[in-house]
């Protein structure tokens, strides 16, 4: 700042910058030669084409314009100090406002970590809860509807052999009178072990009472065909000890089944097949008998069919297929080409089927709508059947039977498929056949 004098006032003036301070500094040098000239003359210069006022005025016009100058700088400065007071209150709020949003961060930080404590909190509450539940049985429920009855399994696989005695054999481990380790084999005469009883099925280990791992025991050999069975005994005395026992009889066991046991079981059937006759008869079938050896034949005679026994579907007045011995199957009835049919006895006698019995055992389809059955649904002589063609002795026209359907469109109607129409006994039907 720099002092200087205006109308009569001190007035304290900015350091002003360098372009500034040399127009100020020409300023001042050029008033003070004019003032020196017109002390030095006596009278002002006028510049060319203007007249000097008498009496100093020109003095006057220069101390005007200099105060002028004066002014103007001094609003300079005011505006720059104003501009100055401007920024420094900007730059005050701005501090303030940084301040505020330090504490706001601050507040926010303590919630979440507030939060952050109160799930840790809860989660432990929940997991005590967890612990103190306790199960309590609730109230039984009303009982529910009855299901739909399940198909029938298959048929189980053989039960194991029975045992018609149980032969004891006893091996005793005596000592030998020197430590080290020994082995006793014994062998045993398999036949006479089930002498009177059957044959060896299994042997074994009955009892060892003495310590382990002194004496050890097991059937070394055993061949239920072979001609003995060769227990063996180990015994360790090494490092032995004063309280081990060593010398107890070690007990064998042989178990004796009757031969019938071990007969073949037969194979289990998981389906059984049945097929229509590629070949059409009359009534004359030779009987029931003679049927089913119709059936037997056409069978035997097939590579579309399973190996097995087959028997027709008839009936005569005492003589039919739910009496007479024919197999009621627990497992599915299919074509010739695996078709279900019905999947047991009860499916198949309950009325309707799955599929109509239209394949031959030639695996092609029937050509003839009708099928000499004589037969009701459910396995019994159909009412209405005449003489049953002289229980499938006659071939006469004069003789009547009852025929079933292989049509599809007979299907739905129960019992349709074994018994729908009336037939004479001359005219060429096939029958069918069912696997036992």
């Amino acid at each position: 700042m720099i002092l200087n004098t205006h109308k009569g006032k001190k007035v304290m003036l900015p350091v002003l910058k360098r372009p500034v301070f040399i127009i100020l500094t020409t300023f001042l040098f050029l008033l003070s030669t004019t003032s020196f000239a017109l002390a030095q003359n006596g009278k002002p210069t006028s510049p060319p084409g203007q007249t000097t006022g008498g009496g100093g005025g020109g003095l006057t016009v220069l101390q005007e314009q200099h105060d002028a100058d004066i002014d103007t700088l001094q609003n300079q400065v005011n505006e720059n100090t104003t501009a100055a007071g401007a920024a420094q209150t900007t730059a005050n709020q701005a501090v303030t406002d940084a301040a505020t949003a330090n504490t706001a961060a601050g507040a926010a930080q303590t919630t979440a970590n507030q939060a952050v404590t109160d799930a840790a909190t809860a989660v432990l509450n929940l997991q005590s809860q967890i612990d103190a539940i306790e199960l309590i049985a609730g109230q039984q429920g009303d009982q529910g509807i009855q299901g739909v009855k399940g198909d029938t399994g298959d048929q189980g696989l053989p039960g194991t052999d029975g045992v018609g005695d149980i032969r004891i054999v006893s091996v005793t481990a005596s000592p030998t009178g020197a430590d080290g380790i020994f082995e006793v084999t014994k062998d045993y005469d398999a036949s006479s072990a089930c002498s009177g009883i059957g044959l060896p099925f299994d042997a074994g280990l009955l009892s060892n009472m003495n310590t382990a791992p002194r004496i050890t025991a097991s059937v070394a050999t055993f061949d239920p065909n072979g001609p003995t069975i060769e227990f063996r005994v180990i015994r360790d005395d090494t490092n032995i000890l004063p309280d081990d026992v060593i010398n107890l009889p070690v007990v064998f066991f042989v178990k004796c089944a009757v031969p019938s046991t071990f007969a073949q079981a037969q194979p289990i059937i998981s389906e059984r097949t049945i097929f229509v006759t590629s070949t059409s008869y009359t009534g004359n079938l030779g009987g029931i008998t003679g049927a089913d050896a119709i059936c037997q034949s056409h069978a035997d005679n097939s590579n579309n069919v399973p190996v097995g026994t087959y028997r027709a579907w008839l009936s005569t007045e005492t003589n039919y297929p739910l009496v007479n011995g024919f197999t009621q199957s627990a497992a599915p009835y299919v074509l010739t080409n695996g078709t279900v049919v019905a999947q047991n006895w009860s499916d198949l006698t309950d009325g309707s089927i799955n599929h109509q019995i239209d394949l031959t055992e030639l695996n092609i389809t029937t050509e003839s709508p009708w099928v000499r059955t004589n037969t009701s649904l459910n396995g019994t002589p159909a009412p209405g059947a005449g003489s049953y063609c002289m229980d499938y002795t006659s071939g006469d026209r004069s003789e009547g039977y009852r025929a079933g359907s292989t049509l599809s469109r007979y299907l739905t109607e129960d019992g349709a498929w074994t018994d729908k129409a009336n037939g004479n006994c001359s005219v060429l039907r096939p029958i069918y056949c069912f696997q036992q």
